[in-house]
């Protein structure tokens, strides 16, 4: 009797685990990806397609097929970079939130010519 009991909840908290980890990952994914991105797409010549091709590249090659239906919106504004990856993440417990959101900021570099004015 008590087995009938207990095995099912202890099914449940070992799922819960394994979409906890599963969700865990598709968030670091996520953040790399919008990191990585603004990390190119913030370079003196970079632009925001080097972004958001790094990015893509990024959730192939890291992600492997975890996040499913990518968007990836790429934003390069007079001396700011901002990246949102927006996903979906693996969902298998109900009312487990099924979309990953990651996104990342960071100025544009410049460099001058290193001559002194003034």
């Amino acid at each position: 009797m008590q087995l009938v009991i207990c095995l099912p909840l202890v099914v449940f908290v070992i799922m819960l685990v394994i979409q906890a980890g599963a969700f865990y990952h598709a968030q670091q994914v996520a953040k790399i990806a919008a990191d990585r991105a603004v990390a190119v797409a913030r370079t003196e010549y970079g632009t925001a397609g080097f972004g958001q091709a790094q990015a893509e590249h990024v959730l192939k090659v890291v992600g492997d097929g975890s996040l499913t239906d990518p968007r990836i919106s790429v934003t390069r504004t007079e001396g700011q970079v901002r990246v949102t990856v927006t996903a979906g993440a693996p969902h298998f417990v109900p009312l487990w939130p099924a979309k990953v959101r990651a996104a990342s900021a960071g100025p544009i570099e410049e460099f001058d010519d290193g001559a002194r004015h003034g």
